[in-house]
């Protein structure tokens, strides 16, 4: 029989001396994983009682490695405390930061390419109208 926790109970486990994680709504107890975690120990206890599933995936785990996490399965969450799946997600709106003296990308950062434009295009015009005037 599958043990079902919820989220609360499962972020209660969020120390290295019981640390458990989330992964697909599975829950396991890594608690004595932590120390030959390949990653390092503060790479799990970073998540320790949260979910850890799309960190997990963006990873890139081997085969192995989601193998080896069956040797720590304690349970699931609680399907009755899990979010309904026809509730629509609330969006979330990217802000970007725009510097005064450049436009932001879509990572947040600043494109410097206008600004190098427009800097190489008035050198370009104050070396044109300086070799202009020396010549003649």
């Amino acid at each position: 029989m599958t043990t079902n926790y919820t989220r609360e109970e499962v972020f209660k486990h969020n120390t290295k001396r019981d640390c458990w994680v989330i992964r697909e709504n599975l829950v396991y107890n890594v608690t004595d994983f932590l120390e030959e975690h390949p990653g390092g120990e503060d790479v799990i206890l970073e998540y320790a009682g949260r979910d850890i599933t799309k960190a997990f995936a963006e990873i890139g785990h081997s085969d192995t490695a989601i193998e080896q996490l069956k040797d720590y399965l304690v349970g699931c969450t609680d399907p009755a405390t899990e979010k309904s799946p026809t509730k629509k997600k609330k969006s979330v709106a990217v802000q970007t930061d725009v510097s005064k003296s450049g436009t932001s990308n879509a990572s947040g950062g600043t494109n410097w390419f206008p600004i190098s434009f427009v800097i190489l295009l008035i050198l370009g015009v104050v070396v044109f109208f300086f070799g202009k005037f020396n010549s003649g």
